[in-house]
């Protein structure tokens, strides 16, 4: 992805996808032995989702969003462990761009709102690491006087999703400290009016829903539309899932041990990513980065990012060692029925020579 100054950006999503488990009742009296589960190892007690059971494993995964290649997968019974598996995608991620000689500053890492607040932040956004873009959770820091000041100010942007019709002011806040040591962050809010009841997403405060966003790219690379277009087009991570899902069932239990379910995990990613690259050396084609052209806004002191800037080759599909391949499934609750971003779709577009 090329930003509005010609820099290229590389985006890595990074979510988790869960399976459950149904245990039957047993009987527990004086003279019968403890009850034994076969999944004691692999599952626990945990957040089930839309999913029926009653115990999960929490498998936390890395895209690469442009190619649609897996990059890790980290496994953990009941809720898993989101912080530590996300310093792991961390370090699989810096490994990654060194191999393919990609400056870490310009590798983005896309995430819900699940890490949307300042701990999670800080372990991600050290000296040196990849930058961000991420739902917050913060609703607090809409009293922050700098905050309160800039909602008084006419929105920087106004836009529109073609898809959903749903209209947004954005309101873009730069060098906001998320705790008073850090980490500083640029913070875009997206205000919109609402009848009824309290939204799912956002918080509401007198008739008006504010969405917040936190992300590390300049504001003359991205302008607030553009960043919010970004992170929409996060939905796209739940196709691949599905088609995961579909084609490989990655998330089946094949094991009652940790290692067992990781090792068919890890060799599930791999053959994913070899039939990519062959059905790529098959087709004969050229990856493209290509995306159409932003839609009109009304837009204040920003002008458009032309497609030439998008629409640049993407280099030819690499394959991953199974060595470096290390190691939740439902319809993202972050995006809107239709709406995913317009910014960077179709990543994965395949343009003949």
């Amino acid at each position: 992805m090329w930003d509005r100054q010609g820099q290229h950006w590389t985006v890595v999503d990074v979510d988790g996808t869960k399976q459950a488990a149904r245990q039957r009742a047993l009987p527990q009296t004086a003279d019968l032995p403890a009850p034994h589960r076969r999944f004691d190892l692999v599952s626990a007690p945990g957040y089930l989702g839309r999913k029926r059971g009653e115990v999960v494993r929490t498998r936390t995964t890395v895209l690469q969003a442009h190619t649609h290649q897996w990059l890790a997968s980290f496994g953990n019974a009941g809720n898993g462990d989101y912080r530590g598996e996300l310093l792991r995608a961390r370090e699989v991620i810096a490994s990654y761009a060194t191999r393919l000689a990609l400056p870490l500053s310009h590798v983005l890492v896309r995430l819900d709102g699940l890490y949307g607040n300042a701990a999670p932040l800080a372990d991600l956004l050290a000296p040196g690491g990849p930058g961000v873009v991420v739902r917050g959770k913060d609703y607090h820091l809409l009293d922050l006087p700098a905050v309160s000041a800039q909602l008084q100010l006419p929105p920087d942007q106004q836009t529109r999703h073609p898809e959903s019709g749903t209209s947004r002011a954005l309101y873009d806040c730069p060098n906001i400290a998320l705790t008073p040591t850090g980490p500083v962050v640029r913070m875009l809010l997206a205000v919109r009016q609402v009848a009824g009841s309290s939204p799912s997403i956002g918080t509401l405060r007198n008739g008006t829903v504010y969405e917040q966003f936190f992300t590390t790219v300049p504001p003359h690379a991205f302008t607030p539309a553009d960043v919010l277009d970004l992170y929409l087009h996060r939905g796209s991570f739940e196709t691949v899932l599905a088609d995961e899902d579909q084609e490989q069932d990655a998330d089946r239990w094949v094991s009652h041990t940790p290692g067992g379910q990781e090792f068919w995990q890890i060799i599930a990613q791999w053959i994913w990513n070899l039939r990519l690259e062959f059905g790529q050396q098959v087709w004969n084609a050229a990856l493209s980065g290509c995306s159409p052209a932003l839609p009109a806004r009304a837009s204040r002191g920003a002008g458009r990012l032309c497609a030439g800037a998008l629409c640049r080759p993407h280099w030819p599909l690499s394959l991953l060692s199974s060595a470096r391949t290390v190691s939740r499934n439902r319809r993202s609750h972050e995006t809107a029925t239709g709406e995913c971003g317009v910014l960077a779709t179709d990543f994965h577009h395949f343009t003949a020579r």
